[in-house]
């Protein structure tokens, strides 16, 4: 299982996932990040209950995360630090338009209703922050280049 962390200073967006497929994402302080990868590490996943925007926390149940995939934006060098001890083959990545990844894949996630479907998308925001998703489109990002470079 694949772990993307887009960093922030105040909160920062986390998603699982197996392939290209999103199992679980949410959102949580910043300040946390040492408590979140250690229950991340010892696959505790209740922890994230409260936190959970995507996808069911239930999915995880089982697994353990492989691979993480860190944004390399705000507050990347404080999260690498707390990475480092448990995952040391932390893969950097490009976070460059990541925002505006994670509202496309809002919108895909979540298709405008109602009058809303007329707007169009380049002038709606989600109702909601998309860090997670962009944490998501990191991970996306990161594993393509990862076998990119394989190849």
């Amino acid at each position: 299982m694949y772990l993307g962390l887009d960093p922030g200073i105040q909160k920062f967006g986390w998603a699982f996932l197996i392939e290209e497929n999103l199992l679980c994402s949410g959102i949580s302080k910043t300040t946390c990040i040492g408590l979140f990868m250690e229950k991340v590490k010892k696959s505790h996943w209740g922890y994230l209950d409260d936190s959970v925007l995507e996808g069911k926390l239930e999915s995880l149940a089982g697994k353990t995360v492989d691979q993480v995939f860190l944004g390399n934006g705000t507050g990347g060098n404080l999260f690498r630090s707390s990475l480092s001890e448990d995952f040391p083959e932390v893969v950097v990545v490009d976070e460059r338009n990541s925002t505006l990844d994670a509202r496309s894949i809002y919108w895909n996630l979540h298709p405008p209703r109602g009058w809303r479907r007329v707007l169009p998308l380049s002038l709606q925001t989600p109702p909601r922050p998309v860090d997670d998703l962009a944490a998501y489109g990191i991970a996306l990002k990161g594993m393509r280049f990862k076998k990119e470079k394989e190849i």
